[in-house]
């Protein structure tokens, strides 16, 4: 919606406003929440931190891996596991989906 009516400068200029970035340097999910929810009641804030947590439990992350007979398949696995071989490029493939 701010894309569109003020295009990508009017969003990054928005975007650095509401968190300081010029004084922050980066933001991570958590701190952009509590920058945006800053002047919302409680009951919104906490909304917005439950939904957030739900979402970044329902990530399912999946490794490629070989079975008994050579064939490549798919397993899940721990976003720890994921983020190990996708950092250490040991996995050709890396997905969460």
């Amino acid at each position: 919606m701010l894309k569109n009516k003020f295009g990508e400068e009017g969003v990054k200029s928005f975007m650095e406003n509401i968190c300081n970035l010029g004084l922050a340097g980066s933001v991570n999910a958590i701190q952009m929440l509590k920058y945006i929810h800053r002047y919302s009641d409680k009951e919104q804030r906490n909304r917005a931190f439950r939904q957030y947590k739900r979402f970044k439990n329902s990530i399912k992350y999946t490794t490629t891996t070989l079975d008994e007979s050579g064939n490549e398949i798919e397993i899940e696995c721990s976003k720890y596991i994921a983020h190990t071989e996708r950092n250490s490029k040991r996995s050709k493939i890396y997905k969460s989906v």
